[in-house]
């Protein structure tokens, strides 16, 4: 791994994000649970954004670096932000705590 993040490469950031897990339960008819884990030893991924949409997800559903993204629970809420049709559901920012 490299030693300064801004030494970090691709590379990096897949090794660290396949650390993440996430569990979905359905909890009713219209609910869902998301069970989010990562190590504490994170040196290259900063945040976390979960996605839901009715079609399957594909490579231009990412996040875009510097956007700013709300996310909401309620599923077709018009406040929440969209990536390529998919709605943000959840996010988790600042794991590194980098300004």
């Amino acid at each position: 791994m490299s030693t300064g993040l801004n030494q970090v490469t691709t590379h990096d950031l897949w090794v660290e994000s396949r650390q993440i897990s996430i569990i979905a339960a359905r909890t009713s008819e219209t609910s869902m649970q998301l069970q989010i884990s990562h190590p504490n030893t994170f040196s290259v991924v900063d945040g976390i954004i979960v996605l839901v949409s009715t079609s399957p997800i594909v490579n231009d559903n990412h996040p875009e670096d510097g956007m700013k993204y709300t996310a909401s629970t309620i599923f077709g809420d018009e406040l929440a932000s969209t990536i390529e049709g998919a709605q943000v559901v959840a996010l988790y920012s600042k794991i590194l705590n980098i300004s």
